[in-house]
């Protein structure tokens, strides 16, 4: 079957993209209290670097010019003399340079970091704006659904074959809107409120989209004074209004987040002390936007020296968003899915001055990109974790819930089709 892509190609607006992107003008971030995290909302970035994969492009990190490999460089910048939270986004394929065996054949930016000073300036206030104009599909749901399908058919070949427990396949919703890359942002994030969301918009030179993270999900939360380590996997999906019993009884479910659990309890125990590592809270239930989620929490006692990119390399990208175990699964999703997740199921993080990392795991998270002669273009990924007994039409279904939230926020009902123009 032939891959699924962006159906319909647009005109984008153009922006060069080299060195210069370093400086990032007019780049801005939010991720605040109101949106989930710890502290105060972020403002303007006062200075930038990203990796396009092949070498780093920064300003006011030195030494860090032309750097090739992107794990050196994320270093580099997070390591950097303080003056400023460090808040940006991992792309899922950075995955590929942490575990070379599950590189990715898609290539594009791998990474981008803002140095912001939290105290600088809160949101715009564009996002208490009223009505939405009318934003429409780019794509008919249809071929994406028939690809999506038979990727959970060949993921569970997979699985009965004994190469993996779980894979965690995804399709890309494609929007349009008539309202500018930004305001849609920020519409998103007041009407969604996500528990760990955050908004990147890069400066004008760099030619990438802005992020738009809606996660509800925790990925780690490291404090590097007290060395306490935290993750926080959901697995099962119900619509808003479901019973919670009927997903805490629901044995698929169960064992889909029983699997992540395992999974990162070995993954934090590559950074934490021997013994320290233990499940918090097995399985609880708790609502989302349009949706009601799984989730566990396991917790552990980092070594000491323990350092972010530490962290990142044991724990980047999330058991959640790949499945089991996992650099099989990642070699199973770069084949079928038959598309580039960038900041999707990678990670949108903040690293205080004060010592402490937040990443979430950046699942409802949409690339918002203007469009020549105004709006702009939205690609929303949504996935499902496949396993033995997975139906296909179900599944696609999950991911269709999984949209409501974005769906609502953009005023449509929650399964528009419209034709592909």
């Amino acid at each position: 079957m032939t891959p699924a892509t962006t159906p319909t190609p647009i005109a984008r607006a153009a922006a060069p993209v080299g060195p210069a992107a370093a400086t990032a003008p007019g780049a801005r971030v939010v991720a605040g209290d109101r949106l989930g995290w710890s502290r105060s909302p972020a403002g303007p970035a006062r200075s930038t670097a990203w990796h396009d994969g092949e070498r780093a492009h920064h300003h006011a990190w030195p030494g860090l010019k032309m750097v090739a490999d992107p794990l050196e460089a994320l270093r580099m910048v997070l390591e950097a003399a303080p003056g400023g939270e460090r808040i940006g986004w991992l792309s899922y394929e950075l995955g590929g340079a942490i575990e070379p065996g599950a590189a990715s054949t898609k290539t594009g930016p791998l990474w981008l970091v803002h140095r912001v000073d939290p105290a600088a300036a809160a949101p715009s206030g564009r996002a208490e704006r009223g009505p939405l104009p009318t934003s429409i599909m780019a794509a008919g749901d249809m071929a994406h659904r028939d690809h999506f399908m038979h990727a959970v058919t060949r993921a569970k070949a997979y699985i009965r074959a004994g190469d993996v427990y779980q894979a965690n396949i995804a399709t890309p919703i494609v929007l349009r809107s008539e309202i500018g890359a930004l305001e849609l942002a920020e519409l998103l994030l007041a009407r969604t409120r996500p528990r760990f969301g955050a908004l990147i918009e890069p400066g004008p030179a760099e030619g990438l989209p802005i992020v738009c993270s809606l996660s509800p999900e925790l990925g780690v939360r490291a404090d590097f004074r007290t060395g306490r380590i935290q993750t926080r996997p959901i697995k099962g999906t119900r619509p808003e209004g479901s019973d919670p019993a009927e997903l805490l009884g629901a044995e698929k479910d169960r064992a889909e987040l029983d699997m992540i659990v395992d999974l990162m309890r070995n993954d934090l125990g590559r950074v934490c002390t021997l013994g320290s590592v233990r499940v918090a809270e097995r399985r609880r239930v708790e609502p989302h936007a349009g949706v009601v989620h799984a989730v566990a929490t396991i917790e552990g006692t980092m070594r000491p020296g323990t350092t972010p990119i530490d962290v990142i390399r044991a724990v980047f990208p999330f058991g959640s968003i790949t499945g089991a175990p996992k650099i099989r699964a990642m070699q199973i999703i770069d084949e079928l899915e038959g598309f580039r997740r960038g900041a999707y199921c990678g990670s949108v993080f903040r690293l205080s001055d004060d010592g402490v990392l937040e990443m979430n795991v950046a699942i409802r998270t949409a690339s918002i990109t203007p469009v020549v002669g105004g709006g702009c273009e939205l690609v929303y990924p949504v996935g499902a974790g496949i396993v033995d007994d997975s139906e296909p039409g179900a599944e696609w279904a999950e991911t269709q819930d999984k949209a409501v939230g974005v769906r609502a926020a953009l005023g449509m009902t929650e399964h528009t089709q419209v034709a592909t123009p």
